[in-house]
């Protein structure tokens, strides 16, 4: 029966232990990997925002290249029409002064 005592003690003691070391170490790293996890989750949604207006913005350059394309196509246009010259230096003007 001493055995028995024995046993009983040893697992009381070992399950203060257990106790002891879940309370002053796994609950404050699981608390921890919690947090860290939010703030990961956070990231990954303002990344994905950022990764948004990103593709937004490159349209929108895309956008904005094909307008000013067209734009000198007519602007070379109304130069031909007046008689400008501005492959060599387009600061100057070839044709009458208005």
């Amino acid at each position: 029966m001493e055995w028995i005592s024995t046993a009983a003690q040893i697992t009381i003691i070992l399950s203060f232990f257990g106790a002891a070391f879940s309370f002053m170490i796994l609950k404050p790293l699981n608390t921890a990997i919690k947090e860290l996890k939010e703030a990961i989750d956070k990231l990954s949604a303002k990344f994905e925002r950022v990764d948004e207006r990103q593709r937004l913005l490159e349209v929108r350059v895309a956008e904005l290249d094909q307008r000013t394309k067209s734009l000198h196509r007519r602007v070379d246009v109304i130069d031909t029409h007046l008689g400008v010259d501005r492959r060599e230096d387009h600061d100057v003007y070839k044709g009458d002064d208005l």
